[in-house]
């Protein structure tokens, strides 16, 4: 027969108590190998590292785009920048009214036409 006076064993004590364990000495390890100066001098090399790379890649990016004759993402940026500066000249003129025209929401405001001086001909615009 069973011992029923034993309370439930948990089965995963061990592993729990083993898990938390580890986990200190690793923080504890890493917060000192963290601290010293060779792991700050790893650390900005490999940040240099990563953006010698980045600008390397973007450059050869670049070139790609161009032998495939493909806008990149400075030439789609400036073409942006230029697209917002014509909405704004154009919303600017609408907010002038000198726009009207453009729109043709009303017909254009011409002074008065000049008189005429000279004479059709009068054998009917034919000839002699």
């Amino acid at each position: 027969m069973a011992d029923q006076k034993n309370p439930a064993v948990d089965p995963f004590a061990a592993w729990r108590e083993w898990l938390d364990h580890t986990e200190r000495q690793l923080n504890s390890y890493f917060n000192q190998v963290m601290g010293t100066e060779q792991y700050a001098r790893f650390l900005g090399q490999f940040n240099e590292f990563s953006l010698n790379m980045q600008k390397n890649m973007g450059e050869a990016l670049t070139r790609y785009f161009a032998s495939l004759n493909l806008p990149t993402r400075e030439d789609l940026a400036a073409l942006g920048q230029r697209l917002n500066a014509l909405e704004q000249r154009v919303a600017a003129m609408e907010r002038s009214g000198a726009s009207a025209t453009i729109a043709g929401s009303a017909a254009p405001s011409v002074g008065p036409r000049p008189t005429r001086t000279r004479k059709p001909p009068s054998n009917g615009g034919k000839e002699p």
